[in-house]
């Protein structure tokens, strides 16, 4: 009787070892906050970049309707002021913004050696505040004849629902087309590079271009393709694959063997 009460005793331990080690794995499997941080803050950043783009190369500026664009050109570096208002604006974009994006830049946008600096004030972008401060800078063209940038990134991204989470990114733009026409919207990009940030769990993570994301500025999601490699605090490392240029708002995660699709969020 002793030994079948025994038996069933180390039976109920590895029972919940096992289902402790089960839970942890699909735990593990299942924790898409630091890719959805990451996305986020890819999202928020290049979107950021495009408003600036656009304001840069405006041939005008709007006089009461916003975004107000006012430029400083008495001093130097040239400043300029992106206003969207106090309250949530509707942009052209689909995206809703408030505050202001502050730029200064050495020279023109496509010069080779300008240098814009991007700062903000009060900023938010459906509805989470964006801090902290972005640098571009014009490194000329390549073999190709294109257009390349390096820009580097440190922001702190706070959700609506008071969430908060930090990103820092060193990455190199290659502009591959639209850069001989005014209309942003035909503009697509090449980002490789590497990136870090604390997750709003509190956890680090880490993140590497395995090959280069195309930035499409005609999709609402602007990332349709590339993947990237994610190793995050006390997790298996994650390969994101954001597809093969489809603007269909989703992106794969495969994690220990097994891949997930996971829809985008602003």
């Amino acid at each position: 009787m002793k030994t079948t009460t025994r038996s069933l005793i180390a039976l109920l331990v590895l029972f919940l070892i096992a289902g402790s080690s089960c839970r942890k794995q699909d735990s593990e499997r299942n924790d898409w906050t630091s890719f959805e941080d990451q996305n986020s803050a890819e999202f928020n950043s290049e979107q950021i970049l495009k408003e600036v783009d656009e304001a840069l190369n405006s041939t005008g500026l709007n006089k009461g309707n916003y975004p107000i664009r006012t430029i400083d050109t008495l001093n130097s570096p040239k400043r300029l002021t992106v206003d969207f208002g106090p309250e949530n604006f509707l942009c052209e974009d689909g995206n809703l913004r408030r505050g202001k994006i502050l730029v200064s830049w050495t020279g023109a946008y496509k010069q080779a050696g300008t240098l814009v600096q991007i700062g903000f004030e009060d900023f938010y972008q459906n509805d989470n505040q964006i801090q902290g401060s972005k640098q571009i800078e014009n490194k000329g063209l390549n073999s190709d004849n294109q257009l390349v940038y390096s820009v580097n990134a440190s922001i702190a991204i706070t959700s609506p629902s008071n969430q908060s989470y930090t990103w820092t990114s060193t990455r190199t733009r290659t502009w591959i087309s639209g850069s001989s026409t005014k209309n942003r919207y035909d503009d697509v990009y090449l980002i490789s590079g590497q990136s870090s940030g604390v997750n709003r769990n509190g956890k680090n993570f880490s993140c590497r271009t395995l090959t280069d994301l195309r930035i499409d500025n005609s999709c609402t999601w602007r990332v349709v393709a590339g993947k990237l490699e994610l190793n995050v605090e006390d997790r298996q490392t994650r390969v994101l694959d954001y597809g093969d240029g489809a603007c269909d708002g989703t992106f794969t995660v495969n994690v220990g063997g097994k891949t997930h699709t996971v829809r985008r969020k602003k």
